[in-house]
């Protein structure tokens, strides 16, 4: 018995000694007046740092990590006195984009000038898009959430409430439907009101205070019993007189959604291909990609523009991919005819090209009108290498796993 104790007090002696020496041991920080000032880690990644000296300084040799194995070595960037430098985390690794990303959940940066001094660090909390975590005032000030980010600009002298996770219930309404919005509201200064402001066919905005259950603020849109455009945007004022917004870009750009009685088209998700290897690549300056790709049918007999239609892989989720409208030549089906959008994650390549991929073990795939009504719908499983699974004949309800053919008819 003793000599197991022993074993397992020596075990756990040679685990911490490896851990030790294999993290970097804690250093004291020494700022010089360079400062890690704001951190967004929720969507488009970045950090932001502010110059508190009284001249420029070149950041060439500066070093920033989340990882000390893994250290990022600034280029030349000069940063002017009292001016600020914006760092991209996307996992670049060139210029003023960094080697690694940042977790949306949390974590720790870390900043050192050429000599591997410490001069800066932030242990940042998780975080929404709409947020970043920022000092009050620049560089000296302490790290609050904000929902205001202030990106090459100072932060000013105090932080704007947080606004995230908005939503609306039902997120399709229809005419006769009262429309409940609600949103999270924070603010470690205290919140003195949250407001949802609406308006109808761009008449004047209505507003009324959100009630607060918790955290959570919600309030109501009433019935508009009629055709049309609703807009609608959230506002927090915190004790200190801050205003803040969601959408961030509101008023000048609100939520919406439209109410509509039109008859929905005569359209088929009717072929898809999730597992693609070597059919029917689309070629991008000269080179073969096998994307995933979806195909719609004009089951009608006049031609259709999908441009302002949706498609998403999920049915939760009705508007993840607008299929733009500036292209109607591009967009429109023939009476009869086929329209591929390729399932690529690569809007670069085009207006046909969603912001989602195919699961080859099995999801969900939507076509939605514009207002967010299901035109078609196709719940899949597991699928097979370089076959699709398609409708035979053109738009009718069987299904089958087949040859593909792409754009032409499944017959």
């Amino acid at each position: 018995m003793y000599v197991m104790q022993k074993s397992i007090i020596l075990l756990f002696s040679v685990v911490a000694l490896f851990i030790s020496c294999t993290r970097e041991p804690v250093k004291p920080v020494v700022n010089n007046g360079i400062f890690l000032n704001e951190v967004a880690a929720k969507g488009s990644d970045w950090l932001e740092i502010y110059n508190g000296t009284g001249a420029s300084v070149n950041l060439s040799g500066y070093m920033i990590y989340d990882d000390p194995a893994l250290k990022f070595t600034l280029p030349a960037i000069t940063i002017a006195a009292g001016g600020f430098v914006i760092l991209y985390c996307d996992g670049t690794g060139i210029g003023d984009h960094t080697s690694f990303g940042l977790s949306s959940s949390g974590e720790t940066i870390f900043l050192e000038d050429p000599n591997g001094t410490l001069v800066d660090q932030v242990d940042y909390p998780a975080m929404s898009g709409s947020q970043s975590y920022a000092r009050f005032p620049d560089g000296t000030g302490d790290w609050k959430l904000t929902g205001a980010p202030t990106q090459l600009a100072t932060n000013g002298d105090g932080a704007y409430a947080s606004l995230r996770n908005a939503s609306r219930d039902p997120l399709v309404p229809g005419l006769a439907d009262p429309v409940t919005i609600s949103v999270e509201a924070s603010d470690a200064a205290g919140l003195q009101q949250v407001k949802l402001f609406y308006r109808i066919n761009g008449a004047a905005y209505q507003s009324v205070d959100m009630t607060a259950s918790g955290a959570i603020y919600s309030a109501t849109i009433p019935a508009v019993n009629s055709t049309g455009t609703v807009e609608y945007y959230i506002q927090a004022v915190n004790t200190q007189g801050l205003i803040s917004y969601q959408p961030t870009a509101a008023p000048a750009q609100p939520y919406q959604y439209l109410l509509n009685t039109d008859a929905l088209p005569q359209l088929f998700i009717n072929e898809f291909m999730a597992f693609n290897a070597t059919c029917c690549p689309d070629v991008q300056l000269g080179i073969d990609e096998f994307d995933d790709w979806i195909e719609i049918y004009n089951a009608g007999n006049t031609p259709v523009d999908v441009g302002g239609m949706y498609l998403s892989d999920s049915l939760a989720t009705p508007f993840k991919f607008l299929i733009a409208k500036t292209n109607s030549a591009s967009t429109t089906i023939p009476a009869k005819g086929y329209l591929i959008i390729h399932a690529d994650e690569q809007g670069s390549q085009g207006i046909l090209h969603a912001n989602f991929k195919l699961n080859q073990s099995g999801e969900e795939l939507g076509l939605f009108y514009i207002d967010g009504r299901m035109i078609d719908s196709r719940i899949f499983g597991q699928q097979i290498q370089d076959l699709s699974e398609g409708r035979s004949p053109d738009g009718s309800d069987s299904w089958f796993k087949m040859t593909p053919t792409k754009g032409s008819a499944n017959n």
